[in-house]
């Protein structure tokens, strides 16, 4: 893509050069500098604000140079009306693109966020969790730095939502995202992975670390009144923990064992924290035969 910008940024200023030659053998009375508007639209089709303004002032240059030196056919105030409409149509152009790459640049932003965000919870989502997970994981391989994830699953959630409707259940994911919120740090990663499941991703964080985060979490929740218009309820969660220290495991195998926790956790009763432990799981196997 910088190939393309550079190219094509020769090819405006070469053009450019040829059309301000030409202006130089043209009447004064000719607005042959309207022509420059073209040398404009390459900063269109390379989508960057400085290369309109750049060519914008370029051609304003160009415009004075080619009113001074070109033939004299006319009278001084024609000459100069004609100067005064081009510059206007120049600078004109020259806003009207800069306004159309704002906002094209402000809707591609939020097309972006959307793509990434559960727009139930305004948490991040499984697409955005896959790709910073990958970038944490290199990052902790690269400079051995620890790094922990816990995955979150809300107790009997589809009792909640057969007991109270849909509405109350929706309710009570808002609420456990912006309790999660309020325990974790700026540089965790929390997502809503699917359904009533949430991982964090946490950052330069050891195994006891993260256990202490996910018991807040759990503790949070517990003493938390969910409600919604006249409905209030209770819920609890359970949550898995585990951590990569280092170790060989691919992406797929931290999100696998924080999953074994989560399970070994609902398995042990629910509305509690559980550790993985690969020395008490065919983890390894169940690998193996998922692969």
């Amino acid at each position: 893509m910088p190939n393309k910008i550079v190219l094509l940024t020769i090819i405006g200023l070469i053009a450019t050069i040829g059309i301000f030659l030409i202006d130089l053998n043209t009447p004064r009375g000719v607005a042959l500098g309207v022509v420059y508007l073209g040398m404009i639209f390459v900063g269109l089709i390379i989508k960057h604000r400085v290369v309109v303004i750049a060519f914008a002032f370029i051609a304003t240059a160009l415009v004075f140079a080619g009113y001074f030196f070109s033939p004299t056919s006319i009278d001084v105030t024609t000459a100069l009306i004609n100067l005064g409409l081009t510059l206007f149509i120049i600078w004109l152009a020259a806003l009207m693109l800069i306004f159309h790459l704002v906002q094209e640049q402000k809707f591609t932003a939020k097309l972006a966020e959307l793509a990434n965000h559960d727009a139930l919870t305004n948490l991040h989502n499984r697409h955005y969790f896959n790709q910073e997970l990958s970038k944490e994981v290199a990052k902790s391989r690269r400079y051995k730095i620890q790094l922990s994830l816990l995955m979150i699953d809300i107790d009997h959630f589809k009792k909640v939502n057969d007991t109270y409707g849909h509405p109350v259940g929706d309710q009570v994911l808002k609420s456990l995202a912006d309790i999660c919120r309020t325990v974790l740090r700026d540089v965790d990663i929390i997502v809503r992975f699917g359904g009533e499941e949430f991982i964090v991703i946490l950052p330069s964080t050891n195994i006891s670390g993260a256990l202490l985060t996910a018991e807040r979490i759990r503790a949070g929740v517990e003493e938390f009144d969910f409600t919604y218009e006249d409905t209030s309820l209770k819920a609890t969660v359970s949550i898995g923990a585990t951590s990569y220290d280092n170790n060989d495991w691919t992406d797929k195998d931290l999100i696998k064992a924080a999953d074994i926790a989560l399970y070994q956790a609902k398995k042990n009763g629910r509305n509690q924290v559980c550790e993985f432990d690969e020395e008490k799981t065919q983890f390894r196997m169940a690998m193996a035969e998922e692969a």
